[in-house]
């Protein structure tokens, strides 16, 4: 299994990882798919990238935007793993 970075929060359900989405302000109101390792592991994996490796830096904030992290909000917004490399093109371009 791929090791990760980001912050885990455990939940007793579906319907509660949906609500945590929701309470920590990760969704505008659509649906999300909770980021569960595995699910992050498979977009990875179908974009051959590494979780710590940087696609883009945001200047004016001074922030590395991960493989990891872009694999957390694809996965959150219902993409499917082989979108992945046409999403991580996406976020090159606009850096």
């Amino acid at each position: 299994m791929i090791e990760l970075k980001s912050r885990t929060h455990t939940v007793d359900d579906l319907g509660s990882a949906i609500e945590l989405c929701y309470s920590k302000g990760w969704t505008d109101g659509l649906p999300v798919i909770p980021p569960t390792a595995e699910r992050i592991a498979a977009m990875l994996e179908a974009g051959g990238l590494k979780p710590d490796q940087q696609l883009s830096f945001i200047e004016n904030r001074q922030v590395s935007v991960t493989a990891e992290k872009v694999a957390i909000n694809a996965v959150m917004a219902g993409c499917k793993p082989e979108y992945m490399p046409v999403i991580t093109a996406t976020v090159e371009a606009l850096a």
